[in-house]
Parts: structure tokens; sequence; C-alpha cells
């Protein structure tokens, strides 16, 4: 079967719609999971902080503090689709666990009866750094500069 020019045009048409459709982009996906993720991080985050400053432990609740006004931070980038929130992202994942590492280092007793937090805390910092670093969504959704730290 011989295609005449209107089916030839009509198959170029489709192809191009099909390619143009195909390209991830957006707070979609994936990236659903993050939002949530971050979201539910910053509220417990502040209530964590919340708890442990009427608790008194003040240097407790400024660490979640802390923790609470990077993530806010760590948003803000993600809605404003700048380019440099990938790398947030991936140092909020991961510092964490290092205070969690580091908990476990002074208290050896709490770092057995956790061990499983911070496999878990592992696993899943391994999984989103290389989904971050890999992504095609990611890397076509964060592409613009709204902020700049050097002139």
């Amino acid at each position: 079967m011989v295609k005449n020019e209107k089916e030839k045009l009509m198959d170029k048409v489709i192809d191009d719609w099909t390619s143009k459709t195909k390209i991830l982009k957006g707070l979609t996906g994936w990236l659903i999971i993050v939002q949530i993720g971050l979201i539910l991080s910053i509220i417990i985050f502040i209530a964590e902080s919340i708890f442990l400053f009427l608790r008194g432990f003040i240097g407790f609740a400024l660490i979640f503090l802390l923790f609470f006004l990077y993530e806010t931070f760590v948003i803000f980038l993600m809605y404003s689709k700048d380019k440099k929130f990938p790398l947030f992202a991936i140092i909020g994942i991961w510092a964490p666990f290092g205070i969690l590492i580091i908990l476990s280092i002074l208290n050896t007793q709490w770092f057995f009866s956790s061990l499983t937090e911070i496999l878990f805390s592992l696993i899943g910092g391994i999984i989103w750094t290389a989904y971050f670093r890999k992504s095609e969504r990611v890397r076509n959704t964060f592409v613009k500069e709204k902020i700049k730290f050097t002139d």
C-alpha cells in the first residue's frame, strides 16, 4: 500500500505530536512523592521543634527548627523550579542521616536500637540521590535560576 501525500503529512503531524508529549517535565510523576515528603517533613520538623522546646530540650529543638527552615527553603526552590533544587534536596536527604549517625556514635546503646532506622534512611538516601541525579523529569523541570549566590 502506497501512502499519498496527505497520509504522509498526517503521519508526520502525529509523530511530532507524540514526540512532544513524551517530554518528561513538571512537578508530576515521582516528584509528587517528593512534594508530599517535603510538606510532611516541614510539618514534622516544626511539631517536633515545638514539642522538644516545651520539654526543655532547647538544643534539639533548635536543630529541628533549622531543619524546618531548610526544608521550607527547599520547597520554595522546588515550586520556583530553580535549577539548584536537586542539589539542595540531596543535601536535605543526607543531613538528617548525618545527624543520625553522629547521635549513634555518641550513644552506642541508642545506635543498636535504631539500626533499622539508619539502614532505611541509607537505602532511601541512595535511591533518591540517584533519582535526582539521573531523572530526565528533574533535568527538564528545574531549569530556572531564581536565586544567585554569587555575582
